[in-house]
């Protein structure tokens, strides 16, 4: 029981580098609106700090619920990311 105890550490495996894909930010907003250029001003700090390409994607639309949706639907792999200026909460189970 000991000696499981102690090999199951070395069963561990080191997580790949993050992000090691193209994040997208979506702005649930049209292009030229609030959240577009705030997304469009926070975009070259957040590509610099993450060494990671980041492109905003505008998907307006039911009062920013598309974008939401969007991003709620989206594959768990850290890639799309949600600024929005609603108080709006993603829960995903």
């Amino acid at each position: 029981m000991l000696l499981g105890a102690l090999a199951a550490p070395s069963l561990a495996h080191a997580q790949g580098h993050w992000p090691s894909d193209v994040i997208t930010l979506v702005a649930p907003a049209p292009a030229g609106g609030s959240l577009d250029v705030i997304a469009r001003l926070v975009q070259p700090g957040l590509q610099q700090r993450l060494g990671a390409t980041v492109i905003v994607e505008n998907r307006s639309g039911a009062a920013t619920s598309l974008g939401a949706a969007f991003v709620a639907k989206a594959a768990r792999d850290g890639t799309k990311w949600l600024i929005n200026a609603d108080p709006q909460a993603l829960i995903r189970r």
